[in-house]
């Protein structure tokens, strides 16, 4: 039997399963439906997924602008997602979303088919100049106004939960992790596959990394996603002549096949107080592990501290040299890190933790 009964789940493409939120969504939802958008840097459509005790019913693309106007598209988007609402989502279904903007009108949905909206807070953005401090104003007023709010991560918590009337529902849910496989180190260290996945962008410490190969001759590094940075680090990895090193996939369908090559995982994020990661889930490291790769990271988000503690991969500063250092350890004690990583995976396993936590939905 379903664990909860109707619920419609907003995000964008890029993160829809995170910590394998959807996939918990779809095994565990009487009738489940999400919405995903792309970002603006993409010329992809929005689109519709309808699940019904766990089975695909209905699958819609909305192709209605192949311009590149980012104002237009938006609007566009959030058109679908109201015909989504009005003509697709059932009658008293939550609805989860994770984008401010989609909160719009959302007392006149919710007095038309009885909805309840949840916001569930993910990001959080330094910059408090425009466009920016009119993001945080949108923000504000949701997470005062909306009967449900959640908070993805402890800094994100910190910041909006004491904005909110306490009188009202809110409630901390970071992401849990799937096991999806467990890899075997490769035997022969002389050839290290290193590998990044996430949206291409500044501060992901992807200049360190480069650095770091153009004195390594026995690591390559392979780049999956997509972003409206790539074009600079692939010009960039051109100039340092790290081209035989460095691959760039751009999206992968199948990530599975790409993670089970790789022996080392990175999120090098910049240590700064105006790197969005400083305050966000961090969703990269917790895809790693849910492969069974140890991870290699810095000090910037939250998560750091419990990946040392369980021995499930090494935090460094931002140096070449204590990179190279982790990378080394790390190969010579790979069994340790394994089962660091399996030990962290254990304790995070996903729908038992999504269980306790989402429990209000029911």
């Amino acid at each position: 039997m379903a664990r909860y009964k109707k619920i419609f789940f907003l995000t964008a493409d890029p993160t829809k399963n995170a910590g394998s939120i959807k996939e918990y969504f779809i095994e565990n939802t009487e009738d489940f439906i999400a919405f995903h958008f792309f970002p603006s840097y993409t010329n992809e459509f929005s689109y519709t997924e309808h699940y019904k005790n766990g089975k695909k019913i209905f699958y819609k693309v909305f192709k209605h602008y192949t311009g590149g106007n980012r104002f237009v598209k938006n609007i566009i988007d959030f058109s679908a997602f109201s015909y989504t609402l009005l003509f697709i989502v059932k009658r008293g279904s939550f609805i989860i979303v994770n984008a401010p903007i989609y909160c719009f009108f959302s007392s006149i949905f919710s007095i038309l088919k009885s909805f309840q909206y949840v916001l569930w807070i993910g990001d959080y953005y330094p910059q408090k100049k425009f466009p920016m401090n009119i993001y945080h104003k949108i923000v504000d007023y949701y997470n005062n106004q909306l009967p449900y709010v959640l908070y993805l991560s402890p800094p994100i918590n910190k910041i909006y939960a004491n904005k909110r009337d306490k009188t009202k529902f809110s409630k901390m849910v970071p992401l849990g992790i799937k096991r999806e496989i467990s890899l075997k180190h490769a035997s022969n260290i002389k050839n290290i596959r290193l590998g990044f996945i996430g949206i291409i962008r500044e501060q992901q410490g992807l200049e360190l990394v480069f650095k770091f190969l153009q004195q390594s001759n026995n690591c390559r590094l392979d780049v999956v996603g997509d972003g409206y940075r790539l074009p600079y680090y692939k010009g960039l990895a051109k100039k340092l002549g790290i081209n035989n090193k460095v691959t760039f996939h751009g999206r992968v369908d199948d990530i599975s096949t790409m993670f089970s090559q790789w022996d080392i995982a990175l999120a090098l994020y910049e240590e700064s107080k105006m790197n969005l990661s400083f305050y966000c889930e961090p969703t990269k490291i917790k895809h790693y592990l849910s492969y069974g790769l140890p991870v290699i990271t810095t000090k910037t988000t939250y998560f750091y501290k419990e990946l040392e503690e369980m021995h499930a991969g090494i935090v460094v500063d931002e140096s070449v040299k204590s990179l190279e250092i982790a990378i080394n350890k790390i190969l010579k004690n790979y069994d340790h890190y394994k089962r660091g990583v399996e030990g962290l995976v254990n304790k995070y396993e996903y729908s038992s933790w999504y269980d306790k936590r989402l429990s209000f939905l029911q």
